[in-house]
C-alpha cells in the first residue's frame, strides 16, 4: 500500500490542539482502528498552548498505513486568543486543515450507499446536526452530488442545519439549486416533504 502523501486517501481525520492533555488518546483512538484503506491524520496547532510534546511523540507511533500531518502557524486563529476569526472551536483552523486533508471518503461513501440502496433511492437526506461550517472542498462535493444525484432523479435534502450553516451555504452555493429550499428541520419531514410534492405532482 502506497505511503505517498500525494496520492488521496481513502479517509481524513482532523482535530486541532490548544491545550495539553487531551489530544495524545484522541489520535491513538485513531492509530487503534482497523481499517483497510489509507488515512491521513490532520493535527492543528492552535496557539502557544497546543500539545507540541504529544504530537512528537505520536509522529514514532503511526501505523504504515496512516500518515501524521501537522499544521503549526505558531499562533491562534480564534478571536478569543488573539486572533482574526469568531469561532471558538479553532477559529479558521478548522476550515484550513479541512481543505489540507487530501481524502474523497465522504463522497465515495455517500454514492455507495445510495446506488446500492434497494428499491432505488429516490431522496437522500444529509443530516448537518454535527456541521458548523463548510469550507470550498465540502461546497464543491455538495454541488457535484446535487448534480450527479439530479440526472438520475435523485432528490438531495439536508436536515438539522443550523442557522449560519445554511446562510454560509446560501452564500457559498448562490445561484446553484443546492443552495435553496432543500433544508428541513429533522430527517423524516424531509421525508414527509418529498412524498408530499411527489404526489401533488402526480395526475389525479
Amino acid at each position: 500500500m502506497t505511503t505517498d502523501a500525494g496520492t488521496p486517501f481513502d479517509v481524513a481525520v482532523v482535530m486541532f490542539t490548544k491545550r495539553t492533555g487531551p489530544l495524545a488518546a484522541a489520535v491513538r483512538s485513531v492509530f487503534a482502528q482497523q481499517f483497510d484503506g489509507r488515512v491521513q491524520i490532520v493535527v492543528g496547532v492552535d496557539g502557544a498552548q497546543g500539545d507540541r510534546a504529544a504530537l512528537a511523540a505520536l509522529a514514532r507511533e503511526v501505523p504504515p498505513t496512516m500518515r501524521l500531518t501537522v499544521v503549526d502557524p505558531g499562533y491562534s486563529t480564534a478571536r478569543s486568543r488573539g486572533g482574526l476569526y469568531a469561532p471558538e472551536a479553532g477559529g479558521s483552523l478548522r476550515t484550513a486543515l479541512s481543505l489540507l486533508a487530501n481524502a474523497r471518503h465522504v463522497a465515495d461513501r455517500i454514492r455507495e450507499v445510495v446506488y446500492a440502496a434497494t428499491p432505488e433511492a429516490r431522496v437522500v437526506v444529509l443530516d448537518l446536526q454535527a456541521v458548523w461550517e463548510i469550507d470550498v472542498t465540502a461546497a464543491d462535493v455538495l454541488t457535484g452530488l446535487h448534480d450527479e444525484f439530479e440526472d438520475r432523479g435523485i432528490d438531495l435534502r439536508f436536515a438539522r442545519a443550523n442557522r449560519p450553516l445554511r446562510e454560509q451555504i446560501h452564500r457559498m452555493l448562490a445561484g446553484h439549486d443546492v443552495g435553496h429550499e432543500r433544508f428541513f428541520p429533522s430527517a423524516s419531514a424531509a421525508v414527509d416533504d418529498y412524498f408530499a410534492t411527489s404526489r401533488a405532482g402526480l395526475p389525479s
